[in-house]
């Protein structure tokens, strides 16, 4: 939805930020989801799933989203649910900014997909960590 707005209005360049922002926000809401429904992945994940949403509060509110994230350590062991669902969020992230390109005005487009790009890249990496 932001993506085609940007389109409409390809002057205004919080677009981008705002796309990488809303992906902050689904990391908040998965962890939600999952604390509701496997407390003790919920926990497990919390770390992760909130640092990659303060990277992308980080990444959306800068003038460049191509700014990383945090990297996020944690010794605990990977259950295959907890890689699976950061794979699903990173796949997600993956998917936006396809829309993005395709959707968004160029420039918001581009930036917008530079930045969910290093979230999906940094998801995936806490998947296999």
């Amino acid at each position: 939805m932001l993506a085609r707005r940007s389109r409409e209005q390809p002057d205004v360049s919080t677009y981008a930020g705002a796309i990488v922002l809303a992906s902050g926000v689904m990391y908040v809401r998965l962890n939600v989801l999952v604390l509701l429904f496997a407390p003790a992945l919920g926990v497990a994940l919390a770390p992760r799933l909130l640092g990659l949403a303060v990277g992308a509060g980080a990444a959306g509110g800068s003038p460049s989203p191509s700014a990383a994230a945090p990297t996020i350590r944690s010794g605990r062991e990977k259950r295959p649910s907890s890689v699976t669902l950061l794979l699903a969020a990173a796949s997600n992230d993956l998917a936006k900014a396809g829309y993005a390109l395709v959707f968004g005005d160029r420039r918001v487009g581009r930036d917008a997909c530079l930045g969910l790009l290093v979230l999906a890249g940094l998801t995936a990496a806490l998947a296999f960590r």
